[in-house]
């Protein structure tokens, strides 16, 4: 790609330790007249109020119809070594020359030959993931621009995951970085960790994810922060991915209005297959609303929601979408969920005449003894659940050796023939223990 400044375009650029400053290494007299900006770089010009959070984006509970935790401001934090904006508005926006592909070749052959940048440059075709945080970033611009990066990153046909750091990425960069995902055709699988999304940064992620209908089926959103409007507008472009079948949402507050935008969406992702919402603060208020959504969709089979505080009654609603008809659950996590006996109780009576969960996963949740029994019972009347995780529950070693029969018995061949004993000893008298499929987690 060749950078315009002025009556002079450089082939190639190196960063020198300042900030803003560059060498050139080969010039080539070009004169020709400055094209006006493309719409895409308007769009990328951050308004005059960008540096600071305004009313409806603080975090402070001002604005009452939205507000959600973890984003101070939005100011900016600039990568270091970035070009100002000017010098990005004079590049042009063809591709490489033959010149350019063998001058960042020779600059990338320089790097380790595992570098990503290295090898995306040399279409890598065994290049099938790619991480990219602010220091790949500052790194790389020794050897291309950030534009230049991305546009390489779309047409990598081997790409199927790409995982974005966000974290200290100026948040005027952003539609720069995720262009490139409404014109790859491969990529499967985004990653974006550690975003700032307020009202002109979710405008960015949401047209990206809207462009892009062809590949993307899995999209996790890790550590981000929320503010004002931002996280609706995001949520526009999710339900545009129409090709979604795995929606994770990680260590993310999703208080007030968030968790009623991520329960009304779930119905509309006809393909989802895997809901995880993990360690995002869910309101015991919006569970309700939650899973009355979950029982409206027929696509979920599986659902994550560990590390979020379950009562009696948030669990009674998760029962309530269990036993409906429409619920294709097979796999339920509800790891380090605080379920206490009377939890544990509610959940195991609304599972015994379930046909259709396979794996549940109750670890690190502290019901002891008495959820222990309860789930001895639950393994007598459900005979279709083969894999139960009970680690650090506080349950005795002859409670856990009764759950590892009733498993065995659920995995064995036997179980349409025989009893529970006649079928374990069946299986103690030819040794198949180690060979069957099913799991069990607990000590």
């Amino acid at each position: 790609m060749i950078f315009s400044l002025g009556a002079v375009s450089l082939v190639w650029t190196r960063w020198k330790p300042g900030f803003h400053s560059f060498q050139r290494i080969t010039m080539v007299s070009t004169r020709r007249k400055k094209r006006p900006a493309t719409r895409r770089q308007r769009q990328r010009e951050v308004p005059d109020d960008e540096g600071a959070t305004s009313s409806d984006e603080s975090l402070n509970g001002s604005d009452n119809s939205s507000s959600y935790a973890g984003l101070s401001s939005d100011e900016e934090n600039p990568i270091s070594g970035e070009g100002t904006d000017s010098e990005e508005e004079e590049q042009d926006a063809e591709g490489f020359t033959d010149e350019e592909k063998s001058t960042a070749s020779d600059k990338a052959a320089s790097m380790s030959s595992q570098d990503p940048l290295a090898r995306l440059l040399r279409s890598d075709q065994t290049l099938t993931r790619m991480d990219i945080n602010h220091t790949h970033l500052k790194e790389w611009a020794s050897a291309l621009p950030i534009e230049d990066i991305m546009v390489e990153v779309a047409k990598q046909s081997s790409l199927r995951t790409l995982c974005l750091n966000m974290e200290y990425v100026s948040m005027a960069k952003y539609d720069v970085l995720l262009e490139c995902i409404g014109h790859s055709e491969s990529l499967e699988e985004l990653i974006l960790c550690n975003a700032r999304v307020n009202r002109h940064t979710a405008n960015a992620i949401a047209s990206a994810l809207a462009e892009n209908r062809n590949s993307l089926n899995s999209l996790t959103f890790e550590k981000c922060a929320f503010a004002g409007s931002g996280f609706s507008i995001m949520f526009l472009g999710v339900q545009h991915v129409s090709g979604l079948t795995h929606l994770s949402i990680e260590d993310c507050c999703l208080q007030g209005f968030a968790s009623e935008i991520i329960a009304a969406t779930v119905p509309l992702i006809k393909n989802l297959k895997c809901l995880r919402l993990v360690k995002t603060q869910l309101p015991i208020e919006g569970m309700r609303y939650l899973f009355d959504n979950l029982a409206l969709s027929q696509s979920v089979e599986e659902l994550d929601l560990s590390e979020n505080e379950f009562d009696v009654q948030a669990t009674s609603w998760l029962v309530g979408c269990l036993e409906s008809s429409d619920t294709k659950i097979e796999t339920l996590s509800l790891a380090s969920c605080g379920l206490d006996p009377d939890c544990v109780e509610i959940l195991a009576r609304g599972l015994a005449e379930d046909n259709i969960m396979k794996s549940l996963d109750l670890s690190y949740n502290n019901f002891g003894e008495s959820g222990a029994l309860v789930l001895v019972g639950l393994l007598k009347h459900n005979h279709n659940l083969q894999n139960l995780n009970v680690k650090d529950c506080e349950i005795g070693k002859k409670l856990l050796e009764k759950l590892r029969n009733g498993l065995r018995y659920n995995n064995s061949f036997l179980k349409n023939v025989f009893s529970t004993e006649v079928s374990l000893a069946i299986l103690d008298s030819v040794s198949m223990m180690e060979t069957l499929p099913g799991s069990f987690g607990g000590h």
